[in-house]
């Protein structure tokens, strides 16, 4: 399923460019051999764009990305409830697709929370591990050891990410009994930050999440959804 947007949509109709109100905010970077844009920091003015890149996610990757199916609404929902200030979201900006990759990092004292997202047509250009390697570079710049993932243990393609990335993984199947949570811990607590930042099905997490604020009234007859 994709969508578009009102706002996209007249966009299109003027023959504006798709994506050009990100462009300047968007430098280029080269990784791994190949021309990609760098993560922008986003905010409550981009809540359209976001809620038209996670429209568009198949629902399979839409059930990887939340940790559980999400209906048009609670998408919609979900976005009208993220903390700008609080949290951080980024954006990895194509010129046709708008928003190709999303990342939200919701904060808590010791840990945060990753949700992360590309859209299929945008993938195998290394938007996933460029999100990823950010929010461990966010992560270790706030002293914060563990980023939680939501159904980590089912996510094979954030798992291969991580394990790009040389991040520790600790899913159900191997951190049930905390010796591994542990032993990462200690590590954290020796090297500092040197360490690698681990992904942490969120399952497991001890701490509290962060409370989401009351989501903004959105109707999802804004958005013209196709097969």
């Amino acid at each position: 399923m994709s969508a578009i947007t009102a706002k996209a949509a007249a966009r299109q109709n003027k023959q504006r460019q798709p994506g050009a109100r990100f462009a300047a905010a968007s430098p280029t970077s080269t990784m791994e051999g190949s021309r990609m844009r760098t993560p922008v920091r986003l905010n409550a003015l981009h809540f359209h764009e976001l809620v038209t890149h996670f429209l568009a996610l198949p629902p399979q990757d839409r059930r990887l990305r939340f940790g559980h199916a999400m209906a048009d609404e609670a998408v919609i929902d979900y976005v009208g409830s993220i903390d700008f200030e609080r949290d951080a979201v980024y954006g990895v900006v194509d010129p046709v697709l708008d928003i190709a990759g999303a990342l939200h990092l919701a904060r808590g004292d010791h840990a945060m929370e990753i949700g992360l997202s590309v859209l299929p047509q945008a993938r195998g250009s290394g938007i996933g591990s460029r999100l990823l390697e950010h929010a461990a570079e966010v992560a270790r710049e706030r002293g914060v050891p563990r980023l939680y993932v939501r159904g980590l243990t089912h996510n094979e393609a954030m798992q291969r990410l991580a394990r790009r990335a040389g991040m520790p993984i600790v899913t159900a199947a191997n951190g049930t009994d905390g010796a591994l949570q542990q032993a990462l811990a200690a590590q954290w607590a020796a090297l500092g930050p040197r360490s690698p930042v681990v992904l942490v099905d969120s399952a497991l997490r001890a701490e509290p999440r962060p409370a989401a604020r009351p989501a903004v009234a959105h109707s999802v007859r804004r958005y013209e959804l196709h097969p």
